[in-house]
């Protein structure tokens, strides 16, 4: 993928930041641009930054509730499948969002669309939006500790940055089973940094 713009802003004490910009940028708080971060754990949260710009995973920061995701997740089925039932207090939002996605959508999106709706039609009881934002979350540690190459840092970076500690356990658990697992460790022999390197 091609990097997104980014921007520094010496008037921002904190890190990283999605811009929510017609090309989707990155802004550089003084956090990040101090010599005084650490550099893996710099690799850290680049990594794990730059994982929702990937095709798929945006959205995840664009949208920060579950209700809003549910409601533009219904208005692109209700774009393909008109008939899909809405509950009522989601209604006006999915409407909403609709009428957005039909003005804005081009004709070769809506066929992708109509693909996805499709499966996910068929596979209605595997909707699972929490599973999909946490699966999101962990990708993006897993991509940051791959980059920073260093379990003890990329652990200590999710629990000074995450606020809800049973999420911060889950993550810190993640990351160790991964840091484990065949993926990683095949991953390794293709960077060629494991220990036979």
């Amino acid at each position: 993928m091609e990097p997104p713009p980014a921007f520094d802003n010496t008037n921002d004490p904190g890190g990283l930041a999605f811009l929510d910009t017609k090309i989707p940028s990155i802004s550089m708080g003084l956090g990040v641009l101090s010599a005084e971060i650490h550099p893996q754990a710099l690799a850290f949260l680049a990594g794990r930054h730059l994982t929702y710009y990937r095709p798929g995973c945006f959205l995840r920061q664009l949208v920060g509730t579950g209700t809003g995701l549910k409601a533009w997740l219904f208005a692109a089925v209700k774009l393909i499948s008109p008939a899909f039932p809405i509950a009522t207090d989601l209604e006006g939002a999915v409407t909403e969002h609709l009428q957005v996605l039909r003005e804005s959508m081009p004709a070769h999106a809506r066929d992708d669309l109509a693909r996805a709706v499709s499966k996910l039609l068929q596979n209605a009881h595997a909707l699972d939006l929490r599973t999909w934002v946490n699966a999101v979350d962990f990708t993006a540690d897993r991509i940051g500790f791959v980059l920073a190459h260093d379990l003890e840092t990329a652990v200590e970076v999710v629990r000074s940055t995450e606020d809800d500690e049973a999420l911060a356990r889950e993550r810190v658990k993640q990351l160790v089973l991964y840091s484990i697992g065949p993926a990683y460790l095949e991953l390794r022999r293709h960077l060629k940094i494991d220990l036979n390197g």
